[in-house]
């Protein structure tokens, strides 16, 4: 689908209205990697894409930990962006090789 769009002067430049890369990676849900016990709670751990320049063609990630049996008032953990790939794919297969003994010590490290 093409939009046309015009200037002060009255020039039309057709533009399309698909949205970017960057656009879409960024509206993509959290993808949900593993539950795992630490510190006598379950918690959920999943892949959260953030938005990265606007000049950026790569997909720039961190993790998001979450109790299972979180109550109204708790927030997500999440590290730092961890994981920079060229594609959405390439991000969540680095994510999915994570064990668990790695996602416990950074949880650790941000709770």
């Amino acid at each position: 689908m093409e939009t046309k769009a015009t200037d002060d002067a009255g020039h039309s430049s057709a533009s399309s209205a698909k949205p970017s890369a960057r656009a879409q990676s960024s509206t993509r849900p959290d993808e949900h990697l593993a539950t795992f016990p630490h510190e006598g709670r379950f918690w959920d751990v999943s892949l959260a894409v953030v938005e990265g320049p606007a000049d950026s063609v790569q997909c720039r990630a961190r993790l998001r930990f979450m109790p299972v049996d979180h109550a109204d008032d708790d927030e997500p953990l999440h590290t730092a962006v961890l994981i920079i790939e060229p594609s959405y794919e390439q991000a969540l297969k680095v994510a999915r090789r994570y064990q668990r003994y790695e996602l416990s010590a950074l949880l650790r490290s941000i709770s």
